[in-house]
């Protein structure tokens, strides 16, 4: 009789999966330096070379203790996870029974319940149409199948769902830690299930920590320990010396705790037996308790210390809503401020003065204004690092994956803006539409000068090169990359920043001046550099005083360069501005929103959706806004500081306000829409 070669359906070649697990550090400045060297995690490997083949219609059982890597091993097989080093094939199509109930509704019927997950395990509705009856009756839910699955218990809902996931059409099934589905007599019928598929054809691969299960199903067992192949044979064979290697750690765990419990006796006995000989002592007795009174003084100082700090230490990203908005917000007011007090214009429309020929607390509150606008610049560069860096782009499909997913959609939505705004230029200033100024903007050529549209050719720009930035930057020791920030920003920020108050006593020039796309680069890694910090830089209370300290210090400066008469107007490049990024960012990222103010901050995520449409919009509003409701050529002909103050204060508010609620209404509309299409979608596959 001659023997059939075995088919291979599964092939894992010497497989290595590392993993990255994080720990917190330092959270003080000075303990970063302290420890420059200590990474923020460690590298893990979990498999170590492991090797095996699987063949058709064959039942293998993976086993080990938690966290050997079993799981990843069948999530490699399901192409959830890749290998960092080796090969794993797999010839046939893969049904995972690792998440049973995925994409559930819970206000849905069973019955529907049925279409909508065998849909995500790739059943057709004419597949579902056929089988139901099958699915209803092996769930042995008949009396309960069109009633909300919210209604259910945990053993009705993983009975539903494994039914479902059971009446795949595979070539290969795997099962992880799941068949403990429902009560004794249902779990023999899952298993009683299984058999009848594996004498059809199908070869199961399983994960589970019940030897009786897999001895009843498996027909080979592979051990793995410490991320490799210990012993790989016959199910009984391997499972019984499991099971010894089990009892004999657990053994000499017991004994080790015995000797660990029969010492701490033995210590406390001698410690009892020290105090006794001490109460003797009167003297000793008195320091002790001068001691215990101090001790308690420094716990009560150190609990109202942590209590205010807990107030604004976080996780690292439970204020971004806060910071998308404070970032729209103090743009809008940048832009005002220009157009109120009449900073940063080339042209000074006629009879409107220049602020430099205004009073001084004129200056004094146009430059405070203009500052704080100022800072928006470098905290959405900040952001946009903080949120796109730490993403995978190992692999040159996440690197597609980005470009088409994140990438390509922001850009279409600038090319389409950009004709709208060229648009609305053609019919307010009766411009003529040019093709070529339309491209050059349209590409990033030229920049948009609409309020401070001028930022997004940057954005664009670190947006396009973000997946390879993020390589080089990933690979960086944090203590060599905070290093390197540290270096780079005394160099780039610091030393020209000093050298304008030599020229304001004059002195001249030495220093370049003329690399701004590499300073706001700075920020956009420096946004990759806070997010590699689980703690704070500073204590918030910290980080308050030093950014009121920085604000106070960059408005000072500008009225010293406009009092001796030096053209300067403060950039996002200079280095009173950096610092004050660096300390608004890290203060509004790690606030604690939901915690403190629930309501407040359900309000700050509805809004965060808004605003990065009004990011768009709010110039053209503006314009209007000033022809229409603002005279600002009243406002300075009276000289009146406090009106041009309420002015800019009334024309930040408006265009804010009037950019959200557009927004909002445009969205309302697109939530309706597709609601209604979801609804349409839904009633179609009952009536199916």
């Amino acid at each position: 009789m001659k023997l059939e070669a075995k088919e291979t359906i599964i092939e894992v070649n010497n497989v290595y999966k590392n993993f990255r697990v994080y720990y917190d550090k330092g959270s003080m400045l000075k303990e970063q330096f302290v420890n420059p060297g200590r990474s923020r995690y460690e590298e893990r490997e979990i498999l170590k070379g492991v090797s095996f083949k699987v063949y058709r219609g064959e039942t293998i059982a993976l086993i080990g203790q938690n966290g050997c890597g079993k799981s990843t091993m069948l999530k490699m097989l399901t192409k959830i996870l890749y290998p960092n080093r080796g090969t794993v094939t797999v010839n046939g199509k893969v049904s995972s029974l690792i998440e049973l109930g995925a994409g559930f509704h819970p206000d849905m019927s069973g019955r529907e319940n049925i279409y909508i997950n065998a849909s995500i395990l790739g059943i057709k509705m004419e597949e579902v149409d056929k089988r139901i009856d099958e699915i209803i009756r092996f769930s042995e839910l008949e009396g309960f199948i069109d009633n909300p699955i919210r209604t259910y218990s945990s053993g009705m809902y993983m009975r539903l769902a494994f039914s479902v996931a059971i009446n795949v059409d595979a070539d290969i099934l795997l099962i992880d830690e799941i068949l403990a589905v429902g009560d004794q007599a249902f779990q023999e019928k899952c298993i009683r299930k299984l058999d009848e598929l594996r004498q059809s054809g199908i070869t199961v691969v399983l994960v589970s920590h019940s030897m009786g299960q897999i001895k009843e199903i498996a027909d080979r067992c592979i051990w793995i320990e410490n991320g490799q192949i210990r012993e790989d044979g016959e199910t009984e064979t391997v499972c019984n010396h499991y099971e010894e290697a089990m009892t004999r750690r657990r053994e000499e765990r017991d004994e080790l705790e015995e000797e660990q419990r029969i010492q701490e006796i033995e210590t406390s006995s001698e410690a009892v037996a020290l105090e006794k000989n001490s109460v003797s002592n009167d003297d000793e007795i008195r320091q002790k308790d001068l001691n215990i009174k101090r001790e308690q003084i420094l716990q009560n100082r150190k609990q109202k210390q942590e209590a205010f700090s807990n107030k604004w230490h976080g996780g690292g990203i439970q204020g971004k809503p806060l910071v998308t908005v404070a970032i729209i917000s103090l743009m809008i007011l940048l832009s005002v401020c220009g157009n109120i007090f009449v900073i940063d214009w080339e042209q000074v429309p006629e009879g409107i003065l220049s602020i430099s020929e205004k009073p001084f607390l004129v200056k004094l509150f146009g430059y405070a204004f203009f500052v704080l606008g100022r800072v928006s610049v470098p905290l959405l560069l900040i952001l946009l690092g903080f949120e796109l860096l730490q993403g995978d782009y190992n692999s040159r499909r996440n690197r597609l994956y980005y470009y088409i997913k994140v990438f390509l959609p922001v850009f279409i939505t600038w090319e389409v803006w950009v004709m709208i705004y060229q648009f609305f230029f053609f019919v307010w200033s009766h411009r003529e539409f040019d093709l070529l100024i339309w491209a050059k903007e349209a590409l990033i050529i030229n920049y948009v000068e609409l309020g401070c549209l001028w930022i997004f050719r940057f954005v664009m720009l670190f947006m396009f090169i973000t997946p390879y930035v993020a390589l080089v930057l990933q690979n960086l020791n944090v203590g060599l990359l905070r290093f390197l920030m540290i270096v780079t920003w005394v160099l780039i920020f610091l030393f020209s920043g000093l050298e304008y108050y030599g020229q304001a006593n004059g002195g001249g020039s030495s220093f370049p001046h003329s690399f701004g796309t590499f300073r706001y680069f700075f920020y956009f890694c420096l946004g990759f550099l806070i997010s590699r910090y689980m703690q704070r830089i500073f204590k918030g209370r910290k980080e308050v005083l030093l950014f009121i300290l920085s604000f106070a210090l960059t408005v000072w400066s500008q009225m010293f360069f406009d009092a001796r008469g030096v053209d300067y107007l403060i950039k996002p490049t200079f280095f009173g501005i950096s610092l004050m990024a660096l300390f608004g960012f890290d203060l509004l990222i790690r606030f604690k929103l939901y915690d403190m103010l629930p309501k407040l901050g359900r309000f700050f995520s509805e809004i965060e959706k808004c605003v990065i449409g009004a990011f768009f919009v709010y110039g053209p509003i503006q314009l209007v806004l000033m022809k229409y409701c603002f005279n600002i050529e009243k406002a300075h002909s009276e000289s009146n500081v406090w009106l041009l103050i309420l002015l800019c204060l009334g024309l930040w508010i408006s265009v804010f306000a009037i950019s959200i609620a557009l927004v909002y209404i445009f969205n309302s509309l697109k939530r309706r829409i597709e609601a209604g299409k979801q609804k349409k979608e839904e009633q179609m596959m009952l009536r199916r």
